[in-house]
């Protein structure tokens, strides 16, 4: 009888030494495995499907953390969504799939599929008046000489700046995007080849609009020729 219960303690001690040396194996197995894992990185996946050239919007994506080891595998993948809204995607993406830089590209300045962005590059018969900026409208000149008539007229007028070129050091604007029609984007590369010369004015802003509109509406219109060289407006002298 004694002997029973001495050979149940000892299975007794034994099972708790067994489970507690089973536990110390599967804890060291588990930081294994997590030390094999690395860090994590939160990653973006869609939450549904998207078409390629869509606007995105943040609750498109839903976010996820994945270990570091197979971000390495999925590319340049996006840990910040916080100006998803200015992009949109080069090719479509698919219900959980992770959401990568090289997919990605800025949402076009154009306000219309109509229209084109035609760059202007000032050189010596391209000149740019007042400090232009992105987003700002511009009046666009252009003087012509074909067969010894000399004319001047206003091109376009309220033209959207895309964006603005400007050298490094002397921050000087040394292009512009300007958005156009495309009948008007065959017309200025015309013009910018051929013509005299292209005299591009800032023009008033929207909160300038009030102050200066009696000026602006006096200079409006009409084109100027002239055999002489003088140029101007309505065949009046400047």
């Amino acid at each position: 009888m004694q002997d029973a219960k001495r050979r149940a303690k000892i299975f007794a001690v034994l099972s708790v030494v067994l489970a507690i040396l089973a536990g110390f194996l599967f804890l060291q197995k588990v930081n294994q495995v997590d030390a094999s894992m690395g860090q994590t990185v939160t990653v973006y996946v869609a939450e549904q499907s998207i078409t390629s050239r869509e606007p995105l919007k943040k609750e498109y994506f839903a976010a996820k953390e994945i270990p570091v080891k197979y971000v390495q595998e999925l590319g340049s993948v996006v840990t910040k969504i916080d100006n998803i809204e200015k992009m949109v995607t080069i090719t479509p993406l698919q219900k959980g799939e992770v959401l990568t830089e090289n997919n990605l590209k800025p949402v076009s300045g154009l306000t219309s599929s109509n229209n084109r962005m035609v760059t202007l590059a000032e050189n010596d018969r391209v000149m740019f008046d007042g400090g232009i900026e992105a987003n700002d409208r511009v009046d666009i000149i252009v003087s012509t000489d074909e067969g010894g008539n000399k004319t001047t007229q206003i091109f376009m007028s309220d033209v959207r700046v895309v964006g603005v070129s400007e050298d490094k050091k002397t921050k000087r604007v040394e292009a512009l995007g300007l958005e156009v029609p495309l009948k008007k984007a065959r017309e200025l590369i015309h013009a910018q080849n051929f013509a005299v010369a292209i005299r591009v004015l800032k023009a008033p802003q929207e909160e300038d609009v009030g102050s200066q509109n009696q000026g602006n509406s006096s200079t409006q219109g009409g084109a100027m020729n002239s055999n002489d060289g003088s140029t101007g407006q309505d065949n009046k002298q400047p």
